[in-house]
């Protein structure tokens, strides 16, 4: 099966979103997915006069017969991802992949008192990687668990 994939090489801000829904239109693709961001990280797209300010979702959503799918090691905010899927109308094709990061409200609640200076992710490290890691750091760490 064939695949196109865009990839961005300046963090940001290249245009990935508008070629996505571009691409989901014409090529017509039977899945769309985004992979290795969260919900920092939107496109503005525009169909039409319609604009979308998309921060979960694939930009490919605007292709109404494309499977919508949340890649593995995507950051997900729920009330971000639900409130997309309702306000963008992908109800019944949207699907995420089980090894996707949560964001719970405990994670927001240390951010938002500043609490949060060191985020370190663990479950693609060996034990004894971990322990190097935080030996290794002085300040406040805080371990997300494999969810």
């Amino acid at each position: 099966m064939p695949s196109t994939v865009v990839i961005g090489g300046f963090f940001g801000d290249e245009g990935k979103g508008k070629i996505i829904s571009y691409l989901a239109i014409h090529d017509k693709p039977t899945i769309v997915v985004r992979g290795g961001a969260g919900p920092n990280a939107g496109h503005t797209i525009k169909d039409g006069e319609k604009t979308y300010k998309v921060r979960m979702l694939p930009s490919g959503f605007l292709n109404k017969d494309a499977r919508v799918m949340i890649g593995p090691g995507v950051v997900v905010n729920p009330d971000v991802l639900l409130n997309e899927i309702n306000d963008f109308g992908v109800e019944g094709r949207a699907h995420l992949d089980n090894n996707c990061g949560i964001i719970e409200q405990s994670h927001k609640y240390v951010d938002s008192k500043g609490q949060l200076e060191v985020l370190v992710l663990v479950q693609a490290l060996p034990m004894q990687n971990v322990q190097c890691v935080l030996s290794s750091w002085q300040k406040k760490l805080i371990i997300l668990r494999n969810i």
